[in-house]
């Protein structure tokens, strides 16, 4: 189903991404979102032979991510972008940035009213986007947009997760805590 909106984006900085495990601080909500487009990458190739193709493959690759937000509040800069304080309370941006992996949460809202809810376990953003201009009578605004790109996890190779509202097999109270900490994969074996 189509998704008409979209709210409540947050962010949980990754503090472990090895082959025992991935571990999350708690997610922090960044500033109202406007926009986030996901965009992956598909890399295909064809074997010929006898004026033909006679195989293809192709390879997964990175996906683009694109959020657009009202602000970037100085915590988020500090948390995902890896800028620091300076002694006056201003925000040190350099070439020793080291911008953070982090997972981004977030739900859209479905044109029957209920919400999708998806998570991208690991991103990393880029250093944000600024375009300015002076006042005129009609007031512009000019917002931040952080780009990035999302890879699967090092543990366990995923990259992401979605639930739709009215799924009969998703709960309230998944949804109701959903924002509280990242939600792992799990899978039930079948017998």
């Amino acid at each position: 189903m189509a998704t008409i909106g979209l709210k409540d984006v947050y962010y949980a900085v990754i503090t472990q991404d090895d082959e025992t495990g991935t571990t999350y601080d708690t997610p922090k909500k960044f500033s109202p979102a406007m926009t986030l487009t996901k965009t992956p990458s598909y890399n295909r190739s064809n074997l010929r032979g006898d004026d033909r193709v006679v195989a293809t493959a192709g390879s997964k690759g990175p996906m683009s991510v694109s959020v657009g937000l009202t602000d970037l509040t100085k915590e988020a800069k500090i948390d995902v972008l890896g800028m620091k304080v300076s002694d006056t309370g201003g925000i040190i941006y350099g070439s020793n940035d080291q911008p953070k992996d982090v997972a981004l949460l977030y739900k859209a809202k479905k044109t029957n009213g209920k919400y999708r809810y998806d998570v991208i376990y690991k991103v990393q953003f880029n250093p944000v986007e600024e375009s300015l201009q002076t006042e005129q009578e009609t007031p512009t605004f000019s917002t931040p947009t952080l780009n990035g790109e999302a890879i699967p996890r090092m543990f366990d190779g995923e990259e992401g997760q979605q639930w739709d509202e009215d799924d009969a097999d998703v709960t309230t109270a998944f949804l109701d805590t959903f924002f509280d900490a990242v939600p792992e994969p799990t899978v039930t074996p079948e017998v």
